[in-house]
């Protein structure tokens, strides 16, 4: 599995929409939460809890699209986009 996906492949993955599609080729190494992401990150926001903007996130997961300033997947069933994210980022161990 790659270490890195663009959002344009992440999205084509989860089925998502992604705004704005100029962030096609942003690359995402990890998902974290929105108070632990870093810019190579992914983070979710479901709900109104909290506060996105003040996130270092590269982009944001959501299930409906939002007023951000970075990028959105936007997904119908977040949680189950946000369970395969982690599948994908998650290291293989070794046999």
């Amino acid at each position: 599995m790659p270490r890195a996906w663009t959002l344009d492949a992440l999205a084509r993955r989860l089925g998502a929409e992604l705004h704005p599609p100029s962030a096609a080729s942003r690359l995402i190494r990890g998902v974290a939460t929105p108070a632990d992401a870093t810019p190579k990150d992914i983070a979710p926001v479901f709900g109104s809890r909290g506060d996105p903007e003040s996130s270092a996130a590269g982009a944001f997961l959501v299930a409906a699209e939002r007023e951000h300033s970075r990028p959105q997947l936007v997904v119908s069933e977040p949680r189950g986009a946000l369970a395969e994210l982690i599948e994908l980022f998650t290291p293989e161990s070794p046999r």
